[in-house]
């Protein structure tokens, strides 16, 4: 069978890209732009003063010369604390109902119990940092945690341990230390 032939309208251009994007994105972006246009309205004490410590502070690296978060990665913290804190979203289906707009082929997850977040940024950007913020955060406000690290590297990500209890943070954290040579225990 012949193949069919393009006509004009379907050739693609080079100048003008056919991007498509997560069907929530756009919208995130701009409720981002305008939450950070207020001031970070909402945000907790302790969020206020690190998103006012990492980009309203001048940095230097060790060598003398300023140090700027990339765009990105700006973008990125922003993002998670706003969805967090700013708009409150917890589960797929919240943010699918907030964000996705009239776009009726999204499907939900089937199990929605538990938070998921991702965040996109360069190696050495600081993830794992973010990330051991947002849990001592959630600690401090006697929400549990569960970590699971199965190389060992982040023993101390949830705080100091407390007195007689193992992992760090409060008896609500719970830290798994899974190594190649351990069992992961099964019910």
């Amino acid at each position: 069978m012949p193949r069919r032939k393009r006509t004009p309208n379907e050739q693609l251009s080079l100048l003008e890209p056919n991007i498509k994007t997560a069907p929530c994105v756009p919208a995130i972006r701009k409720a981002v732009d305008e939450w950070r246009a207020k001031d970070y309205a909402g945000v907790t004490d302790t969020t206020r003063v690190l998103l006012n410590y990492w980009f309203k502070t001048d940095h230097r690296l060790p060598n003398g010369r300023p140090f700027v978060y990339h765009d990105s990665q700006r973008r990125a913290i922003e993002t998670l604390i706003y969805l967090y804190e700013g708009a409150e979203v917890r589960r797929h289906k919240d943010l699918i109902e907030k964000y996705a707009g009239a776009n009726n082929n999204l499907r939900l997850l089937q199990y929605d119990d538990f938070a998921r977040y991702c965040v996109k940024m360069a190696t050495g950007s600081g993830k794992t940092k973010l990330l051991e913020y947002f849990i001592q955060q959630d600690i401090r406000r006697g929400r549990g945690v569960c970590v699971v690290d199965p190389h060992g590297e982040h023993p101390d990500i949830c705080g100091p341990p407390s007195p007689g209890h193992v992992g760090g943070g409060s008896p609500k954290t719970a830290l798994l230390e899974l190594r190649a040579n351990s069992f992961v225990p099964a019910t």
